[in-house]
């Protein structure tokens, strides 16, 4: 014997099982065992009332990657003997050493196109 169930009748098991499984997800929540099915639109948030700041100064690493070129070879052409020295001037803040965004910029903006 086969019965259909009425839309009144879906909602209200649809109901009970929200109610007794609403506990159980908040318990997984907070235990951080499972994510939030809108992780994503979280974050979109997130990036609208925080305002993202991009940095003006990288350290080596960051520059070789800004430059696309090996940090060795940034590295290498810092030193104050360097053979062929890095065109562009670090400035220094502490104990980093540390490229203006601006400067690299520039640099990329001078080199010559075939």
């Amino acid at each position: 014997m086969r019965s259909e169930l009425e839309p009144q009748d879906i909602e209200r098991i649809a109901a009970i099982v929200i109610e007794k499984l609403l506990p159980v997800i908040r318990n997984q929540q907070s235990l951080g065992k499972i994510r939030v099915a809108d992780e994503q639109h979280t974050a979109q948030n997130n990036r609208h009332n925080k305002r993202e700041v991009k940095p003006r100064m990288l350290t080596v690493r960051e520059s070789a990657r800004y430059l696309g070129v090996a940090e060795k070879t940034m590295r290498n052409r810092l030193g104050p003997r360097a053979k062929n020295p890095f065109p562009i001037k670090a400035k220094h803040i502490g104990g980093k050493v540390l490229f203006d965004v601006k400067d690299l910029d520039t640099y990329l903006d001078q080199l010559p196109t075939r």
